[in-house]
């Protein structure tokens, strides 16, 4: 069975030979002899792809570069017929990753700009890349189609900041749904496109938490938009993935309600709240893909080998599970702590799973 046969099967919930072991592109860093070593020890890799394009009709947007106490920060300015807005990424030197120090959301009256900018995006579909990832990746993984964040996450993580959104959630909640129903119609046209798009996953990387999208928030933003775009892309035989990766145990019952399919990037403890055996117990007949425990690639090479061991054990017997990195792991340990993942699945990890 070959590496890209074992994630699909088990993505499907079924029963691969061996449980598999996966890392988003990027984040095993090493030598390529070092990343060979790791893809003949059978570890694949995971990507994701938008399968179509967007451009604005009626919107200019402006970037600027500033260098503040020699941190790059890229200024976005959104000028539209109705006023304009503006947000502030700042780029760390480690990993390269970027976050917002200023959010689009300023004032209540930002709304409208915001949904005129939602609202003025076209979408093409653009399948042409698949066929390019695909060859590349060859027997040793797959490419998820994106379609972007459920809105309720999209909002407060990419324009508002979630203090923003909880104080306009209660003291202006015609301006935010207006945002929020704008999203959804545009997000409707990007389901289609996906759903005729030739990948057999599509991936929602939606970084759900319930320490901030909680029940309340999930049942009512999040319930009914996986479940009507779950609805339409099984009717094209696609399965649905949604990034999950913060504390869970508050919404055990929330995500049962919904059909999704996977629940992809979960954090078991010692990071998370919920462990591999309660998911197993409390979402039946949903596929577990986990983010192996940040915290565990720094530890001795015993405890990795322990703390995997354990959760192999929790899945058995070992169908509808993946074992994957989707976090940065510290460069000076990552080749090590990812051997010896690789090592002990090939020695215990046999489905179905008896150890």
């Amino acid at each position: 069975m070959t590496t890209k046969e074992r994630i699909c099967i088990a993505l499907t919930g079924q029963m691969p030979d061996r449980v598999p072991f996966t890392a988003y592109i990027g984040l095993a860093s090493g030598s390529q002899e070092e990343i060979d070593k790791l893809v003949a020890q059978g570890m694949g890799f995971v990507t994701s792809w938008a399968p179509y394009s967007a451009r604005h009709r009626n919107v200019e947007i402006i970037q600027k570069d500033e260098v503040p106490g020699d941190i790059p920060t890229r200024v976005t300015i959104y000028k539209t017929p109705i006023g304009e807005i503006q947000q502030r990424h700042r780029t760390e030197h480690g990993y390269g990753s970027s976050w917002r120090i200023e959010h689009i959301i300023k004032d209540v009256k930002d709304y409208k700009v915001l949904e005129f900018i939602i609202r003025d995006v076209e979408y093409t579909a653009d399948y042409e890349p698949y066929g390019g990832i695909e060859a590349s990746l060859g027997d040793s993984g797959i490419a998820m189609a994106s379609i972007g964040r459920v809105p309720i996450q999209r909002l407060w993580i990419e324009y508002t900041g979630i203090e923003r959104l909880s104080m306009d959630l209660y003291d202006n909640p015609s301006a935010v749904e207006s945002v929020l129903e704008a999203m959804m119609d545009k997000s409707r046209e990007v389901w289609n496109i996906v759903a005729d798009s030739p990948s057999q996953f599509v991936w929602c990387p939606d970084n759900i938490t319930g320490v901030i999208t909680g029940p309340p928030l999930f049942d009512r933003y999040c319930v009914p938009y996986y479940n009507e775009v779950a609805d339409i892309m099984h009717r094209k035989g696609k399965r649905l993935l949604c990034h999950m990766d913060g504390m869970m145990r508050r919404l055990v019952n929330s995500v049962q309600k919904t059909r999704l399919d996977i629940i992809e990037a979960f954090n078991p403890p010692p990071d998370g709240d919920l462990s591999v055996a309660e998911t197993r117990k409390y979402w039946q007949g949903k596929v577990i893909s986990i983010n192996f425990p940040s915290s565990v690639h720094i530890a001795k090479p015993e405890t990795i080998r322990d703390v995997t061991l354990q959760l192999l054990r929790e899945s058995a017997p070992g169908n509808g599970f993946v074992i994957g990195v989707t976090e940065n792991i510290p460069a000076s340990v990552g080749i090590r702590s990812l051997s010896v993942i690789a090592e002990t699945i090939n020695k215990h990890g046999n489905c179905p799973i008896s150890i």
